[in-house]
Parts: C-alpha cells; sequence; structure tokens
C-alpha cells in the first residue's frame, strides 16, 4: 500500500490494452444486448415487449439522479494514478454517495407505491428505483477506474453484468418464466453481481482507507458544478432520443413506442462500440501535448469519416435479417434507414468533439452544444406531437438533432484547433445525404450507388488514407 495515499496499487492499463479490452467488453455487451432483442421478441407479446422496452428507457436515466457528483469527480480525478489519490477522501464520498443514492432510491419506490398505475407500470418502476442504487454506485468505481486508466476493472465489471443477464434470460425462457417480470428480474441480478465484483475488486485500495467524515459538502458542491455540465453531455444522447420516445408513446401509445424502440436499441447498442474507445481516450488525451492532441484529431479526423461511411453499408446486412426474424415489427423497421446514421453522427460527436473538450476543460462549450441540441429536439417533437405526424417524422427529428450536433461540434473545435473545414469532412455528410435520399427513393436497391460512390472514393483518397493511418500509428507508439 502506498504510504502516502493509503492506497494500494492495481495495475494501470496500458493505452492499447485498454482499447482492446473496452472494446471487447462493449462489444459483447453490444452483442448480448442484440442478442436480446433479437430473442426476447420471439417469446414475449408485442405489449409486454413495450413494457420491457419501457423499463430499459427507465434505467437509461437513472445516472441523473447523483446530479453529476460522480462526473466532478471523474473530472478531477482524469489522467490522475490511483496511487496517488487520498484513499480516505475519495472513501469519505464514496460513503455519503451511498447513503445518498439509498435516500433517492427508497422515495423512488415510495413514490410509486402511492402513485396511480397499472400493474406492469408499477412492478416496472420498483425495479427502477432499486436500479437507482445499485447502478449510480457501481457508477461511482467504474467512474474512478475509468479516470485513472484501469480500464480492465471496468471492462470485467461491464462484460460480468452481461454474462448474467444473457444467462438468466436464456434460463428464464427455458423453463417457461420468459414473461415480462423475470426478464427484468435478470437484468437486476446481472447489476447487482457486478456490483459486488466492482467493491470485491476495490477491498484493497478505496475500501480499505474508508473513514465516514463530515459531509465534504464544498467538495462535493464543486463536483455538482463542474460534473453538471458533463452530466448534461453524457446523457445528451439519451436526452435527444428520450424526448422524441415520449411524445411517440404519449401520441401513439405503448405498442408503437415498442416498434420505435428495438429500432433505437439497434443502433444505441453499436454506440457503445463507440462509446468504449471515447472512455479510453479521454486519460491519454489529458496526459499529452496540446501539439499532439492537435494532430491526433486531425487523423481521427480523416481515418473516422472513412470508416464510419463504410461501416453505414452493415444496414445491407442487418435491415433483410431483422427484416425476417422479426417480422411483427415491420412498422419499426421500415424507419431503420432514417434511424441508423445516427450511430456515426453520433460517434463522430463522441471521438471527435465531446473528448476533447472533457480533455481541454471545455465543458461549458460541451454543455452549451449538447443543450442546444436537446432544445432543437424538444421544439421538433412537440411539433411533431401538435401537428400529429406519421412516425417517419419522429425518426426526422432523431437523425436531424443528431446531424445539428455533430456538425455543431466539429466547428467549434476546428475553430479552436485554427484548422479550417476541407472537402473530407463535408464528403461525409453527402455521402450520408446520398444514403437516406437513395434509400427513400429506390429502396434496398440503393446498395449498389450507395456502395459504388464510396469504393470510387475510397480509391482515389487511398493514398491519404494510408498515410493518415501511419500517422495514427506513430502517435499511438
Amino acid at each position: 500500500m502506498d504510504s502516502e495515499s493509503g492506497v494500494a496499487h492495481i495495475k494501470e492499463t496500458s493505452f492499447l490494452s485498454g482499447i482492446l479490452q473496452a472494446v471487447f467488453s462493449n462489444g459483447f455487451s453490444t452483442i448480448s444486448q442484440i442478442f436480446l432483442i433479437l430473442i426476447v421478441p420471439k417469446f414475449i407479446t408485442p405489449t409486454s415487449y413495450s413494457y420491457w422496452q419501457l423499463y430499459i428507457f427507465y434505467i437509461s436515466y437513472v445516472g441523473i439522479l447523483h446530479f453529476g457528483w460522480i462526473d466532478g469527480m471523474y473530472l478531477q480525478l482524469g489522467g490522475e494514478k490511483l496511487e496517488n489519490i487520498k484513499g480516505d477522501k475519495v472513501g469519505n464520498e464514496l460513503c455519503w454517495f451511498t447513503i445518498f443514492q439509498m435516500i433517492v432510491s427508497i422515495l423512488f419506490v415510495f413514490g410509486t407505491l402511492l402513485g396511480k398505475f397499472n400493474v406492469p407500470n408499477t412492478y416496472v418502476l420498483i425495479q427502477t428505483g432499486i436500479i437507482i442504487f445499485v447502478s449510480n454506485v457501481r457508477s461511482f468505481y467504474f467512474f474512478l477506474f475509468q479516470a485513472t486508466n484501469h480500464i480492465h476493472e471496468y471492462s470485467v465489471g461491464t462484460l460480468i453484468e452481461k454474462v448474467i443477464t444473457v444467462i438468466m434470460t436464456i434460463i428464464f425462457i427455458v423453463i417457461g418464466f420468459g414473461n415480462l417480470y423475470f426478464l427484468i428480474i435478470a437484468d437486476v441480478l446481472g447489476k447487482m453481481i457486478s456490483l459486488g465484483y466492482t467493491v470485491w475488486v476495490d477491498r484493497n485500495t478505496i475500501l480499505s482507507s474508508i473513514k465516514i467524515k463530515t459531509l465534504p459538502i464544498a467538495n462535493i458542491r464543486i463536483n455538482i458544478l463542474r460534473g453538471g455540465k458533463l452530466l448534461v453531455a453524457n446523457f445528451a444522447s439519451l436526452f435527444m432520443i428520450g424526448v422524441v420516445r415520449y411524445t411517440i408513446k404519449r401520441n401513439f401509445g405503448i405498442v408503437d413506442f415498442g416498434q420505435i424502440s428495438i429500432t433505437l436499441s439497434i443502433s444505441n447498442f453499436m454506440v457503445m462500440l463507440i462509446q468504449a474507445i471515447s472512455m479510453v481516450l479521454f486519460p491519454y488525451i489529458r496526459r499529452i501535448d496540446f501539439d499532439v492532441v492537435k494532430k491526433l484529431h486531425s487523423v481521427m479526423r480523416h481515418e473516422l469519416s472513412i470508416l464510419f461511411l463504410w461501416l453505414v453499408g452493415i444496414y445491407y446486412i442487418v435491415f433483410p435479417i431483422l427484416h425476417i426474424w422479426l417480422p411483427k415489427y415491420d412498422l419499426g423497421l421500415s424507419l431503420l434507414w432514417i434511424i441508423f446514421p445516427v450511430i456515426f453522427f453520433d460517434g463522430k460527436f463522441e471521438l471527435l468533439s465531446s473528448v476533447y473538450f472533457q480533455a481541454l476543460n471545455l465543458e461549458g462549450i460541451l454543455y452549451k452544444i449538447n443543450l442546444f441540441s436537446l432544445l432543437l429536439s424538444m421544439i421538433w417533437s412537440f411539433a411533431n406531437y401538435l401537428l400529429s405526424l406519421p412516425l417517419s417524422m419522429y425518426a426526422l427529428t432523431i437523425i436531424g438533432t443528431f446531424f445539428f450536433r455533430s456538425f455543431l461540434g466539429e466547428i467549434i473545435l476546428l475553430k479552436y484547433f485554427h484548422e479550417k473545414y476541407n472537402r473530407n469532412d463535408l464528403f461525409f455528410y453527402i455521402m450520408i445525404t446520398v444514403f437516406m435520399l437513395s434509400n427513400w427513393l429506390i429502396g434496398f436497391n440503393s446498395v449498389y450507388t450507395y456502395i459504388a460512390l464510396l469504393t470510387v472514393y475510397t480509391v482515389v483518397n487511398r493514398k491519404n488514407i494510408f498515410h493518415y493511418v501511419i500517422e495514427i500509428i506513430k502517435i499511438f507508439k
């Protein structure tokens, strides 16, 4: 144990190892969630599936209820080494944070019991109340691991949750208990066991020097004030989609809510892979010189655009499979061509804007970008609701707001780095437009148009693409 900090050493993860571990754990999470998306609807009714999606929808927002407390800690400790952190100080915050989350969780459940909800809604809300405590306390450990570059511990914790959830779901379906109530129990158990792992792995670090002292009001206030902006940034994507999903539920009902949810879920879980890389980049960027940060952003900007455009082509593989496998969800899947590019707008924003704003202490700018984007989503969704527009307009609302945020973040950061917007940057947005227009006009046969144009561009720019790959390797060497 470190004599000054009172914190034992956990081996720090190297950058490449961190990337691989984070991508693997989040990749498995994505696969497991896609597995659940594909399997669960085959064994439960559309109504039960819609309530299950409602539960997933609710628990995705429980992180709001720490009000940026641990986001502020994440920014404060980002790039630090775990052995240099004062264990008693962080341990005291952990104690008070745990107590606070327990109170919030109890109040949420109590409020649910006082409300007048139908049985499925009541059950969903009670389980959400339990997840508030379990998920947020686990997030305290996860954020600590991420900030100090201990990606292995974070990755294993994530992996445990998904493995347990998938195994329990399969067991419940096989033994004939594949209904809404047991599916939610499987998810809750997975998160509880994952929390148990994070507590166990931390037993010789922060927990070994934990002492509950006076409530650290000043430090909590600083963390919330600073972390609140990052909280908005972290939840902006969910807020932007959530506003649309809420208006769909109000305007069309629970069944159509489930229809659009299956399409959004496919996109959301693929975004998790991209966010895994962003998570590893943060502590790395905090430790390198500004000139290197600027160069890294430049080469990533060029390479990610072409990579994402090729990945858009996955749609032409995914759509026919889902169309055959889930015929009852034709309405939602018919909108996949509109929503699918959200993955790459969100991915560009996460990897080329958000992580840089955080690492360069520009959370205020990040906060404003996300706030403007959220307001746009709210105004657009409200207009859809008032005019009783079809589901396709709600899908366009999602893609429109994500495009706005991605483009705005890119322009602002380029100005900060004193770089110019070039034709390669513009080509990404042109090709996404081609993808959507060709799907709208000629349907699935648009695959030939899209792939042909992208192939020509790749061949013409092959030398530049190869050059930037070499530059990225040199930076991370």
